[in-house]
């Protein structure tokens, strides 16, 4: 019963199901009732706009709530979707990928944000300054700096000790301004390219 009213939409929450019998219950589906349920499963799903997402968010100073708006539908796998359609539109643009970001290195950061991995943005050039740069603080939605690692890989096969590198000390720029409630903090860090404004590297630095 919890099952059923979870989906025809009558309740947000499954407590008390009793997952063993649920189990049973759906084992017991011919294919092309299992399949029918999953489409209407599919069809309760919230759903968002990726491409209007994506081109909300190619000026940063314009501070958008469309990522807050969108509420249980901005999920991480949503956000990363976003971020690729942000991609293709910059491309699309004229500009170019240099480089990729890692970010939520760390194990409490992640566990903050209820997220089981990393997360990964995109280092474009335009956004790549040297040791020295001025920057305007006009240009950045709340500026945030923050010490980093840059590497630049020439060699990955085999074991990672045996790939090629190069590393050097590096100063992270942030767009750090974010609206979205916690349950949707993730998201919105990845929907927002990993909040990566670009890149202060030192003289003679390829990248």
């Amino acid at each position: 019963a919890a099952l059923q009213a979870a989906c025809e939409g009558k309740t947000h929450s499954l407590k008390g199901l009793d997952v063993a019998a649920v189990t049973a219950d759906l084992a017991k589906l011919s294919p092309a009732e299992a399949a029918a349920l999953a489409a209407r499963m599919d069809a309760l799903r919230p759903s968002i706009d990726v491409d209007a997402l994506a081109r909300s968010l190619l000026d940063p100073l314009a501070r958008t709530r469309s990522l807050a708006d969108a509420g249980d539908a901005l999920t991480v796998d949503a956000a990363y979707a976003i971020q690729k359609r942000c991609r293709e539109l910059r491309e699309a643009g004229g500009e170019r990928i240099v480089g990729h970001k890692v970010g939520c290195a760390s194990e409490a950061v992640r566990a903050s944000l209820g997220v089981a991995s990393p997360v990964r943005g995109d280092l474009w050039e335009r956004e790549q300054r040297v040791d020295g740069a001025v920057v305007a603080l006009a240009r950045f939605a709340e500026l945030a700096v923050e010490g980093e690692l840059c590497l630049e890989l020439f060699h990955v096969e085999g074991a990672v000790e045996d790939w090629l590198c190069v590393y050097a000390p590096a100063i992270e720029l942030h767009h750090v301004y974010r609206n979205c409630a916690r349950p949707q903090r993730a998201a919105e860090i990845v929907a927002k390219n990993a909040l990566h404004a670009g890149v202060v590297c030192g003289v003679g630095w390829s990248k």
